[in-house]
């Protein structure tokens, strides 16, 4: 009988939770340019979801050089394919290296980063 209950329990969990964790992932790529004339960092992160509302890119943060310089914190993503953002940064010079992580509201977070 308790093998029954224990079989039922589990069942019924990985029914209700698997397929939450199943449609969530990690961003899937970031690009990240550098416009010397602007100052400025675009960046695009790929991360598609068909409800952006509830899973969309939660936090983004931007590193020159290991200390950040930027960070965003966003409560749906603007399109389903993915989140553009453009940061400013005027005083970066040749040889900095910019990092941006982009966090997923349900799972996962990416990493890529650029030297100058």
């Amino acid at each position: 009988m308790k093998s029954i209950i224990r079989t039922a329990v589990v069942t019924f969990l990985l029914t209700v939770f698997f397929p939450l964790f199943a449609a969530a992932h990690p961003p899937a790529n970031i690009d990240i340019e550098y416009d010397s004339e602007t100052g400025k960092i675009a960046i695009y992160i790929a991360h598609f979801t068909p409800n952006i509302s509830r899973h969309y890119i939660s936090k983004v943060s931007v590193r020159r050089n290991g200390s950040v310089i930027a960070e965003e914190i966003f409560d749906s993503q603007e399109e389903a394919a993915g989140r553009s953002l453009r940061i400013r940064a005027e005083e970066l010079e040749t040889g900095d290296t910019i990092e941006v992580e982009a966090l997923c509201s349900i799972y996962g977070r990416k990493t890529s980063g650029i030297t100058i």
